[in-house]
């Protein structure tokens, strides 16, 4: 079983899947369940931004975008192996 890993470490291409909330603040443990990121959800990494931006994750049919802080604290377990890498690279090149 591959190691966990913050959120936000994980590239674009790469499907995951949550593993613990890493934060216990009430309120942001209901932002992320009203958005379906609770523990053995699977996402996908779609985007990355650039710069400390936010990432762009896909929950089953909805898309959103997760604060680079927010996705630290979002522990998952993933197929980040070479095929998320080389999707990651392809997209730049489109």
């Amino acid at each position: 079983m591959p190691p966990t890993q913050s959120l936000d470490t994980v590239p674009a291409g790469a499907r995951a899947w949550i593993e613990q909330i890493g934060e216990e603040e009430a309120a942001l443990l209901r932002y992320l369940a009203s958005l379906g990121l609770l523990p053995k959800a699977e996402l996908t990494v779609e985007e990355v931004a650039p710069f400390g931006g936010p990432l762009l994750v896909r929950v089953g049919g909805a898309r959103y975008a997760i604060g680079k802080d927010v996705a630290a604290k979002i522990l998952v377990r993933g197929d980040v192996g070479p095929a998320a890498r080389r999707h990651r690279h392809r997209r730049r090149g489109r």
